[in-house]
């Protein structure tokens, strides 16, 4: 059985769509395939300092000589 040509182009367009989504799906694959838990790595090199890491952490709740919170 024949073709019309609209029907040729119809079935051409189809099958590009589908060569693109099955490329684009490949990519994603690619893309996502590690998508497991990462250790972090080391925030201030080789050695890290905890005093440095924790200063931003606890510099809103410094104490002033009495002991009162300097907010």
């Amino acid at each position: 059985m024949q073709l019309t040509s609209k029907e040729a182009a119809d079935l051409a367009y189809k099958r590009e769509v589908m060569r693109l989504a099955k490329e684009r799906l490949a990519d994603l694959a690619e893309v996502t395939a590690d998508d497991g838990y990462h250790m972090p790595d080391a925030y201030d090199g080789d050695r890290p300092q905890q005093s440095k890491r924790y200063e931003l952490l606890t510099q809103r709740y410094r104490r002033d000589l009495w002991g009162a919170p300097t907010c």
